[in-house]
């Protein structure tokens, strides 16, 4: 009763076609659209171009431009530095050497006042071994005088060590002002 409104069809009528071709209709659309945005990407990158007619972002080449410019100005201050830097070896060289001639000079001059001191101590020590401590008269008191013995001679004075030699060293450290270091940005 429930199949009274139903008609009975039979095996490869229209009704099974209908299935039948909806499924190719559904792949045909498939790959339609498959076909669309292919098609669309291929255009959208418009192979017929040339790339240099293709325009260059603005900023792309700001950042371009600024890089240039600091690498100038890197470069610049590349050979400024290894100037100073060549100047500074050599004054250091210099200062160096210097120091070592003051060294040197100082020691001499140390050598030299302690020969002077061993010199001046071994004639005080000579002098005092060849002068008697009392010296004896030999003459004859005369008529009159009371004999009394004369006064023994004053020691010899010791002489003062020479002065320590003062030598004057250059200033060890040259500073040298460098010009402050500008950058510029572009925004």
């Amino acid at each position: 009763m429930a199949d009274e409104g139903r008609v009975a069809t039979k095996p490869g009528t229209s009704t099974d076609r209908r299935r039948g071709s909806s499924a190719a209709r559904l792949y045909a659309f498939g790959v339609a659209l498959v076909l669309f945005f292919v098609s669309w990407s291929a255009i959208a990158a418009r192979p017929w171009q040339e790339k240099s007619a293709k325009k260059a972002d603005p900023r792309v080449l700001a950042l371009t431009a600024r890089e240039k410019q600091l690498r100038g100005e890197a470069l610049v201050l590349q050979r400024k530095l290894k100037r100073q830097w060549a100047l500074y070896e050599q004054s250091l060289e210099l200062r160096q050497s210097q120091i070592a001639a003051a060294r040197l000079q100082h020691e001499q001059a140390v050598a030299a006042a302690a020969a002077a001191a061993a010199a001046a101590a071994r004639a005080s020590r000579s002098t005092a071994a060849t002068s008697p401590a009392i010296a004896v008269s030999t003459r004859a008191p005369a008529p009159g005088s009371s004999p009394s013995p004369t006064p023994p001679p004053a020691p010899a004075p010791t002489p003062e060590p020479p002065p320590p030699v003062v030598v004057q060293l250059p200033p060890e450290v040259i500073v040298v002002e460098l010009p402050p270091v500008t950058t510029s940005s572009s925004s």
